[in-house]
C-alpha cells in the first residue's frame, strides 16, 4: 500500500482517534493519580504501623525516633571523619536513604527486648502512650472520591463535547455578539439602524450565504458556557455529599442551615474557579509559554494562583456572607471557611497540574503515536503528522505528502517553491475558516497533539530532536518538512487576508499564543531539518531532497514575517508599509510584544538558512527561482549581518 492511498483513506480517522487516546490518556493519568495514591499511601501507613505495633509492643513512635536519633548520630560521626569536604558531602548523600533502614531492625530488637521488660517490671506506661494518629480508611475513601468529582468537574472543561479549553493554533475570530457590541457602541449609525430595528450589513449579506465560518472565535460558545456552569454545580454538590457532609456533625441528613451553607459555598466556589480560569476573556487558551516548557512547576503554580486570589475577593465575600448568615455557631462557620479554601487549593493545584501535562513536550512522540494509533509503521505516523498539521485538511496532507515529478535533471527547487505556495494558500483558507469536518471532531485533543508533534521537533528543550525524527529517513521526512513549512507560512498569509479588509476592526482576529508558540517550534524545527542537510560538497548537499526545500522554506518565513508586521501595523491603526529591518524590533515591541520571540526566531533562522548557503553555494542557483520582492528581502537580511548597526 503507498502512502498516498494509505492518507487519503484513514487518515482523518487515524489524526482524531490518536488524539483522542493521547489527550485522555493524559487527563485520566492526572485524574485517578493522586486519589490513588492518597488510598495506596493510606494502606502502607496503615499496614507498616499495624506491623510495627505489632512486634515493638505499640511502641512504634519510640522505635522510629530511635532509629532516627541513632542514624543522625552515627551520619555526623562518619561525615565528620571524611578527609574532605566533597567526599563529606558524598557520604552524608549516600548514607541518607539505607542508613536509616539498616538502623531500624536493631532499634525494633532494642525496644521489644530492653524497652519493653524495663516499663513491664517498673510498671510504666508513658512510653507506649506515644503513637500517631491513624485516620479511618473510610475517611480517606470519602476524601480521594471527593477529589476524582471535583476534578472531574474540572476535565469537563478540556475533554468531552461541551469543552471550552483550546491551545488554538490559528487566528481567533471576534464572537458575532461581541462585534455587534463593539459596533453599536463605536458607530453612531449602526446604533440608529439597531434602534430603527434595522439589520446591519455583514460580510456574509454582501456575498451570500457562501461566506465560511472562522475556525475558531474568541470568546467561547454560550452553551458551553452554561453547560460548564451546570456541569461545575452538579460535581460541587457531589463532592460536597461525599466528601464534606459526611464529616460534619449532622452528617448528610436534615435540613440544617449549616448544610445548606456548605453546599452554597462549594458551589461559589468552584464556579468562581471556572469564571476566572476558563471564561474570562481569552483565559481558555492555553499558552504553552506560560504552563509548558519554558517555566518551571514552582513559576506555573504560583502565575496561576497568583491570577485567581486576586480575582477571589468577590466570592470571597459571597462565602463569608453564606457562612455568617447560614450558620448560627463559630465553628460552623470555620467549617465553611476551612472548605472554600480546601476547594481553591485543590482546583487550582489540579488545574496547574493538568494544564502543564497537557503543554509537556513528550520525551518520545513516535512512541507516544504508536501507543495511540497501536501501529508504528512510519506511513501511519506520516498521516498523524500531516493531518494535525494540516487541520484536517486531507486534500492538502495528500498533496505535501506527493513525490516529486520533475525530472532529475530539471529544476526540483522550482517545484518545490511552486508546491509550497499552493500549500500556504491552503493552509491560511484552513487556519481562518472552518470546513465541514471540523465540525464533528476533535478541539483541544488536536491542539494537544500538534503542539505535542511540532515541540517534540522544535523546542529548545528537546534535544537531538531533529536526529531522532530523521530516523524517519528521507522519503517519509520530507513531507513532514513541507507540512512545517506550509503552517508557518500559512499563519502568516492568514494574517495579511485577516487583516486587508480595511473595514474590520483592529482587533477584530485575535493571534492566541498558541499560534506563536506552535509556529516558533515548527520554524526552529524546519530550519534545524535543512541546516543539517546542507554540506560544504555541494553534489553532495544537492543529492539531498530534503536540501531542495531551502526556496520553500525561505518563502514561507518571508511571507510569515510579513503576515507578522501587517497584524503590528493594523494593531496600531498604521498604514501598510515596508519596515526597515531596523526599525521591526521597535513596532513589534511597540503593538505587539507577544511577537517579538516568534520574529526573533524567524529572523534569525531566516540569516543562519542565508548564511549558511552563502558560504557553501552560490546563493544565486539557489534562490534562481524567487521573485524580486523576495530576493530584496534575502538581501536585507544578509545585509543586516554585516551591517548590524
Amino acid at each position: 500500500m503507498t502512502t498516498d492511498s494509505r492518507i487519503s483513506r484513514t487518515a482523518i480517522t487515524t489524526s482524531q482517534l490518536v488524539a483522542l487516546s493521547y489527550t485522555y490518556r493524559i487527563v485520566l493519568w492526572i485524574l485517578f493519580a493522586g486519589p490513588l495514591l492518597m488510598l495506596a499511601t493510606q494502606l502502607i501507613y496503615m499496614l507498616s504501623f499495624f506491623f510495627l505495633d505489632a512486634i515493638t509492643n505499640q511502641h512504634t513512635i519510640v522505635t522510629l525516633l530511635a532509629t532516627a536519633a541513632t542514624s543522625y548520630k552515627i551520619q555526623n560521626q562518619i561525615v565528620k571523619a571524611a578527609p574532605t569536604e566533597a567526599q563529606a558531602n558524598e557520604t552524608a548523600k549516600k548514607l541518607q536513604y539505607w542508613l536509616p533502614a539498616m538502623m531500624l531492625l536493631p532499634c525494633i530488637l532494642f525496644v521489644r527486648y530492653i524497652v519493653t521488660p524495663v516499663e513491664r517490671v517498673l510498671q510504666v506506661k508513658t512510653m507506649s502512650i506515644l503513637s500517631l494518629p491513624i485516620i479511618p480508611f473510610a475517611v480517606t475513601l470519602q476524601v480521594a472520591i471527593g477529589s476524582v468529582l471535583l476534578g472531574c468537574s474540572i476535565c469537563a472543561r478540556y475533554i468531552g463535547p461541551p469543552s471550552i479549553v483550546r491551545c488554538s493554533s490559528s487566528p481567533l475570530a471576534m464572537h458575532p455578539v461581541a462585534a455587534t457590541i463593539r459596533s453599536v457602541t463605536t458607530n453612531k449609525e449602526a446604533l440608529l439602524r439597531v434602534l430603527a430595528g434595522k439589520s446591519q450589513d455583514t460580510a456574509a449579506d454582501k456575498k451570500g450565504d457562501q461566506t465560511p465560518q472562522p475556525r475558531r472565535f474568541q470568546w467561547p460558545k454560550l452553551r458551553y458556557g452554561f453547560s460548564q456552569m451546570i456541569i461545575t454545580i452538579v460535581f460541587s454538590i457531589a463532592a460536597t455529599f461525599t466528601s464534606v457532609l459526611p464529616l460534619t456533625r449532622d452528617g448528610i441528613h436534615g435540613d440544617t442551615p449549616m448544610k445548606n451553607a456548605i453546599i452554597t459555598v462549594a458551589i461559589v466556589t468552584n464556579l468562581a474557579h471556572l469564571f476566572q480560569a476558563t471564561l474570562d476573556g481569552t483565559s481558555h487558551e492555553l499558552n504553552p509559554l506560560r504552563h509548558g516548557i519554558k517555566s518551571g512547576w514552582k513559576a506555573k503554580f504560583w502565575s496561576v494562583s497568583d491570577s485567581y486570589f486576586r480575582s477571589f475577593w468577590a466570592p470571597g465575600i459571597v462565602i463569608l456572607v453564606v457562612s455568617y448568615f447560614g450558620t448560627t455557631d463559630w465553628k460552623d462557620m470555620l467549617i465553611c471557611i476551612f472548605t472554600a479554601i480546601v476547594m481553591t487549593v485543590h482546583a487550582i493545584v489540579f488545574d496547574s497540574i493538568l494544564k502543564a501535562s497537557l503543554c509537556a513536550t513528550p520525551p518520545d512522540i513516535m512512541k507516544s503515536i504508536e501507543v495511540s494509533a497501536s501501529d508504528g509503521s512510519p506511513e501511519v505516523f506520516l498521516c498523524v503528522v500531516l493531518q494535525s498539521l494540516c487541520h484536517s485538511n486531507n486534500e492538502l496532507a495528500k498533496n505535501l505528502s506527493n513525490i516529486s515529478t520533475t525530472a532529475i535533471w530539471l529544476d526540483l527547487e522550482k517545484e518545490e517553491k511552486k508546491r509550497n505556495e499552493l500549500a500556504i494558500s491552503a493552509m491560511a483558507t484552513a487556519l481562518l475558516y472552518k470546513s465541514p469536518l471540523d465540525e464533528s471532531g476533535p478541539h483541544l485533543e488536536e491542539d494537544v497533539l500538534r503542539y505535542a508533534l511540532v515541540s517534540s521537533i522544535g523546542s529548545w528543550s528537546c534535544d537531538g530532536g531533529v536526529e531522532e525524527w530523521k530516523s524517519l529517513k528521507e522519503p517519509y521526512f520530507v513531507p513532514i518538512c513541507r507540512g512545517l513549512c506550509a503552517y508557518f507560512g500559512g499563519l502568516g498569509e492568514a494574517l495579511v487576508q485577516c487583516t486587508s479588509d480595511k473595514q474590520s476592526l483592529s482587533d477584530q482576529w485575535l493571534l492566541p499564543p498558541g499560534s506563536v508558540v506552535v509556529a516558533e517550534c515548527s520554524v526552529q524545527g524546519a530550519t534545524q531539518c535543512l541546516l543539517s542537510t546542507i554540506s560544504s560538497n555541494i553534489s553532495t548537499w544537492r543529492n539531498s531532497h530534503l536540501a531542495t526545500l531551502v526556496p520553500a522554506l525561505l518563502t514561507s518565513l518571508f511571507r510569515l514575517e510579513t503576515g507578522m508586521l501587517r497584524y503590528a501595523q493594523k494593531r496600531g491603526q498604521i498604514t501598510p508599509k515596508a519596515v526597515p529591518e531596523s526599525e521591526k524590533i521597535s513596532l513589534f515591541r511597540t503593538y505587539c510584544p507577544q511577537l517579538l520571540s516568534l520574529f526573533s526566531m524567524v529572523n534569525r533562522c531566516s540569516r543562519n538558512i542565508l548564511q549558511k548557503i552563502s558560504q557553501e553555494t552560490r546563493r544565486s542557483e539557489v534562490l534562481a527561482c524567487c521573485d524580486r520582492e523576495m530576493l530584496q528581502w534575502c538581501d536585507a537580511k544578509l545585509d543586516s549581518i554585516e551591517h548590524p548597526g
